[in-house]
């Protein structure tokens, strides 16, 4: 970010101030977090071994505030259990209570007010956004405090300062020009930040050496504050590529405002066209495509590549709920970036963060296949488009594969007598568990899950396997998908699902195929076959639903 490369004009007065105190947000932000860190294996720096062994007394013992917020995130609560961590964190023995108490909400205030203090600045239109050194702060300053920071204070910074500038209706007043010029700097760096992190504190809970030991209310605080931190990172992921969206060239086509000066026109078009999202009209069953720069995804079969010509923005100010779907899949380093996060995120144990991230990696599928412009579901234009075939092998190759691998191996059930089995046993177990509806054994939540990811890619490949066999003028029928790259790689890896076999995806590709199968039809199938892969055996007599 910075005036130079965006060619901004500065319209807001307090602007200036918010560039002006920057560079000490971010002095403060650093020297905070290194004299505080509050992960159980962190030293403050600077002290000598028994001052530091004081500070950690402060930093690493959450003040009751944080308590209270961690208990009440919990899924199944009991007034007992919340009574019982009214003071878990006790004085050191010959310390004043008075006195450590009043440290620590110090301590706390001092934390939550810098995070609250750079989220706001980040709200300023056009004000740190401008700043020439952004970028460099962005990469060091502002992302080293994950690094040694508690769970929970991690899930501080994330709902505090970057959901604040990440939500949908983030940066509305600033530019479009900013606003990629700022996610092109900070998200690559965050998301990989703050997964990294994250999948520390899971790795930590999962070996049992490796938790803090000693202190059950240590390792209590951070079970919940790992599960807490990662719903805050899943959300954000997911809202990155679930709001927003790219205009397609064959959209502008329609409207005439393609060629070589239409840039400006073709932005103005797709403001009008995502009025109706911005304002939260919801119609229940549509697609909400909307707009972000008037250019589009191509693919060769690998990655993202570099955004094709089309419209602009025109240089005016974003719209309220715009999103930053429409920059995350024109920018190949900011779209890797939020597609390992969720891929990440598929690994953690906590049933609604994995939850979470089954839908938001369903929405980056639609988005990879629709070039950028839906995340519910394909429109008939995007099945007929030139490029779909090529945009399946992307959708394939990001998404499905890690969703069968993660149907082959899912997260391991938190052990039965560890602290992690007491925050979200229950809730995993019922994930993973089919559910007795009416008498009949309806798919697990995962199943379902994991089937609602799957069905929009093996279904718009199916479309689009017909349309080019249409083309071809040629029958679309199985012995046909060996000259469809994309569909025929998909059936050899659901063929590779537990209990399944070449003969059950036939059956399922014949079922696609079927032009007298209604959608609810074709999806039953699917299901079949995924949760015949995860969920455990019928007992004799139980019928499936």
């Amino acid at each position: 970010p910075g005036t130079d490369n965006c060619g901004v004009i500065v319209r807001n007065p307090a602007a200036g101030v918010a560039s002006a105190v920057l560079p000490g947000l971010a002095s403060l932000f650093r020297a905070f977090h290194t004299s505080f860190p509050s992960d159980a294996g962190r030293m403050p720096a600077g002290l000598d071994q028994a001052t530091a062994a004081k500070v950690v007394a402060y930093s690493c013992a959450l003040e009751k505030e944080e308590v209270r917020a961690l208990t009440s995130s919990l899924d199944t609560k009991r007034n007992d259990e919340a009574d019982a961590w009214a003071d878990p964190f006790p004085p050191p023995p010959g310390e004043d209570p008075a006195r450590v108490l009043q440290g620590r909400q110090l301590l706390y205030g001092l934390r939550s007010n810098l995070y609250k203090c750079l989220g706001a600045a980040f709200s300023v239109q056009d004000g740190v956004l401008t700043h020439p050194e952004l970028s460099a702060m962005l990469s060091t300053a502002f992302m080293e405090g994950l690094d040694c920071a508690h769970p929970y204070h991690v899930e501080l910074q994330l709902r505090s300062i970057w959901l604040v500038a990440f939500a949908p209706s983030g940066l509305q007043q600033s530019s479009e020009a900013l606003r990629r010029s700022f996610a092109a700097a900070a998200l690559p760096r965050l998301m990989a930040k703050a997964a990294g992190r994250l999948e520390e504190c899971w790795r930590r809970l999962r070996a049992p050496e490796g938790e803090p030991s000693g202190n059950p209310v240590l390792l209590w605080a951070a079970c919940t504050g790992t599960v807490m931190a990662s719903r805050t990172f899943v959300e954000l992921a997911s809202s990155l590529v679930m709001h927003g969206g790219v205009p397609g060239k064959y959209e502008q086509m329609a409207s005439g405002t393609t060629g070589g000066g239409g840039g400006t026109t073709a932005g103005a078009q797709t403001m009008q066209a995502e009025a109706p999202e911005r304002q939260g009209q919801r119609r229940k069953g549509k697609d909400r495509s909307s707009g972000g720069g008037g250019k589009q995804m191509s693919d060769g079969g690998g990655g993202p590549t570099e955004p094709m010509s089309g419209g602009g923005d025109g240089g005016g100010a974003s719209k309220p709920g715009q999103g930053f779907a429409g920059i995350v899949f024109t920018t190949g380093e900011v779209l890797e970036a939020v597609q390992g996060a969720l891929l990440a995120s598929l690994r953690w144990q906590d049933p609604k963060s994995l939850g979470h991230a089954l839908v938001g990696t369903q929405a980056a599928a639609v988005r990879l296949m629709s070039g950028g412009e839906a995340y519910q579901s394909l429109r008939d234009v995007h099945v007929s488009h030139p490029e779909a075939p090529q945009r399946c092998m992307l959708a394939l190759q990001a998404v499905l594969r890690p969703l069968v691998a993660l149907c082959a191996s899912p997260p391991e059930a938190p052990g039965g007598d560890g602290a992690l089995h007491t925050v979200i046993g229950k809730p995993f177990f019922d994930f993973f568990s089919p559910e007795k509806q009416q008498g009949q054994l309806a798919p697990s939540p995962f199943a379902a899950g994991v089937t609602g990811a799957i069905w929009p890619i093996l279904w718009g490949m199916c479309q689009i396997f017909v349309q080019v066999c249409k083309k071809s003028q040629i029958k679309a029928d199985a012995q046909q998908v060996v000259n469809f790259p994309a569909l025929m790689e998909a059936c050899q890896l659901l063929a590779s699902l537990r209990r399944s076999d070449q003969q059950g995806v036939q059956s399922l590709l014949a079922t696609m195929l079927d032009e007298g199968a209604d959608a609810k039809m074709k999806r039953g199938a699917l299901r079949s076959l995924i949760r015949a892969a995860v969920d455990p055996d019928a007992a004799p007599g139980e019928l499936l639903a």
